[in-house]
């Protein structure tokens, strides 16, 4: 996510005097993916876990390919007391697919793809400050 200020100022005549532009990325929003802050610039999970940062504000959406019927779980982990909320997508749908499940450190959706495609993965928080996490995709029975 990056911020974006103008500024004017004005000399004694009424006129301007000076305008300038500063941006700068907003204290989340540095991780190796952005930006991903929006579904249509999500990014591959390439079968890895990832490593990226979030707070509120800064949506992350990554993707990832799924055959009709493999069964999923996608996780994050994060720090105690920082909770993040993972969402799956599969492909044009408007609601998220799954059943949740949550503890301190870990939230995780677990579903059965319902159709060949790619799913997308949003995660998101309401925590003002920068907050890490780590994104995990287990497919169990293939490697």
């Amino acid at each position: 996510m990056q911020i974006l200020v103008w500024w004017m100022m004005w000399s004694a005549l009424s006129a301007p005097a000076f305008a300038g532009r500063l941006a700068q990325d907003a204290p989340c929003g540095g991780d190796a993916f952005e930006p991903n802050n929006v579904r249509s610039r999500a990014k591959s999970t390439r079968n890895k876990a990832v490593e990226a940062v979030t707070c509120a504000g800064d949506d992350d959406w990554f993707y990832l390919r799924l055959d009709a019927g493999e069964a999923v779980e996608v996780s994050a982990r994060h720090d105690a007391g920082r909770a993040v909320t993972v969402d799956v997508f599969p492909p044009r749908a408007r609601q998220p697919a799954g059943t949740h499940e949550a503890d301190s450190t870990r939230q995780r959706v677990r579903f059965k793809a319902s159709t060949k495609g790619r799913y997308r993965v949003r995660i998101s928080t309401r925590a003002a400050e920068p907050t890490p996490y780590t994104l995990e995709v287990q497919r169990p029975g293939k490697r």
